[in-house]
Formats: C-alpha cells, sequence, structure tokens
C-alpha cells in the first residue's frame, strides 16, 4: 500500500481527528471542513480535471490515429508517441491511468467504468450549475462527456464493459457522423434550460444506468 489514495473528508471536526490515524494508514486524508457536502464538492472538482484530461486525451490519439495512421487506434508506435508528448505542457494523467492501456495493450474493459463516469459526469454538470459556473464553459464540457459514454454504451448494446477511455472508439472517421448526430439531439437545448439539457442526457443513459442517477434526494430515498 503506497497510502496515494485521495482521501476527502467533512463534517464534524472531532470525528474527523479521531478517525484520522486509521485513515493516515490507508490513504491521504485531507479535511475540508465542518460542511457535510464539502467532501462531495471536491470530489466532483476533482471529476472536472479527469473528464477535462480525458477528452483532450481522446481526441489527440484520435487525431493521430487520422493522421498518421490511416485512421487505426494502437500498437507500441503510437503508445511510444503519446509518452513522449505526455512529458510536454499538455500531459494530462488520463494518458498514463486510462488511454495508455488500450493503446498499447487493446484493454478497454478495465479502469474507470463507464457507466459510472457517465453518472459522476451528470453529477458533476450539476455541481458546477449550482455554484453558478459558466454554461458553455463548465457545464456543458462535463454533459458532452455523460453524452459520448452514453454513445458506446449504446453502441455496445451491454455485449461489452466499457472503460471511460474507449471513448477515443467513437472519435474515428467511421463512427464521427453517427456520434455527431447523437450529441447534437441530446445537446441541443432546443430553446429549454440547462436543466432541459441535464434531464436528455440522463434519458440518453442506458435503462439500468439512468436508474441510478439520483439528483434531488429526500428521506424518502431512505425508507425501507
Amino acid at each position: 500500500n503506497d497510502k496515494s489514495m485521495l482521501m476527502l473528508a467533512s463534517g464534524p471536526k472531532g470525528v474527523y481527528d479521531w478517525l484520522l490515524p486509521m485513515l493516515s494508514r490507508i490513504g491521504a486524508p485531507k479535511y475540508l471542513g465542518e460542511d457535510i457536502a464539502a467532501g462531495a464538492i471536491v470530489k466532483l472538482v476533482g471529476q472536472m480535471k479527469v473528464f477535462n484530461g480525458l477528452q483532450g486525451s481522446a481526441s489527440a490519439v484520435a487525431a493521430h490515429a487520422a493522421a498518421f495512421l490511416s485512421g487505426v487506434v494502437g500498437g507500441e508506435q503510437q503508445a511510444a508517441f503519446f509518452d513522449f508528448l505526455n512529458g510536454g505542457a499538455g500531459g494530462t494523467r488520463q494518458w498514463d491511468v486510462a488511454m495508455r492501456q488500450g493503446v498499447a495493450d487493446d484493454v478497454w474493459d478495465q479502469g474507470f467504468m463507464a457507466e459510472h463516469a457517465a453518472v459522476d459526469a451528470v453529477y458533476t454538470a450539476q455541481m458546477a450549475l449550482e455554484q453558478g459556473l459558466p454554461y458553455e464553459a463548465c457545464v456543458r464540457p462535463m454533459l458532452l462527456m455523460a453524452a459520448e459514454l452514453a454513445f458506446i454504451m449504446t453502441q455496445y448494446d451491454g455485449s461489452l464493459s466499457l472503460a471511460t477511455h474507449a471513448i477515443v472508439k467513437a472519435f474515428l472517421a467511421q463512427s464521427a457522423g453517427l456520434l455527431d448526430d447523437f450529441l447534437g439531439n441530446v445537446l441541443s437545448k432546443r430553446g429549454g434550460s440547462p436543466e432541459a439539457v441535464i434531464q436528455q442526457v440522463i434519458n440518453a443513459l442506458p435503462v439500468d444506468v439512468r436508474q441510478s442517477v439520483m439528483l434531488d434526494i429526500t428521506a424518502a430515498d431512505f425508507a425501507a
């Protein structure tokens, strides 16, 4: 155990202090204040970095494949290229921890699973909206990620469990038209509100994933 797992804690300080010795043995805890929701909010703030990094990584891999590899993703040559490129200013951990295993080893079903990430992306979009962040710059990119994940899950029709980095497959030329049509329909405001677009994205998710999204939790949800 390298104790590298980040642990986001919030709530009564006395409880945190009591648990700190144990938490420190299994990870890297950080106390975020008395607000009980602070830990969850910071988790979603972190997801903004993850999803934007994933979007950039997938776009770059698809562009490189189109320009240099006849539109084919994968292989040691491409992996080595991005190992090099990722050391520059455009580097992202989403190459190291996610995209690389798909490109180098053809592994698309291990990592941050698409069904879980899609729900997190919806929650992150909702959090950004509630915090008054700009829709186009901060909310919509999270909804774009959720919709892209919905697309790959729909395309595979549940026959294969996919990790988030599999979105790069949808970015290739042979899928580009289908993806653009899908995203255009799901993300269109059609004169509606941001809240309506969030609901459109939720509706685009596979049924079992859609049913796990809970934006408005009440006491009734905890009833036996």
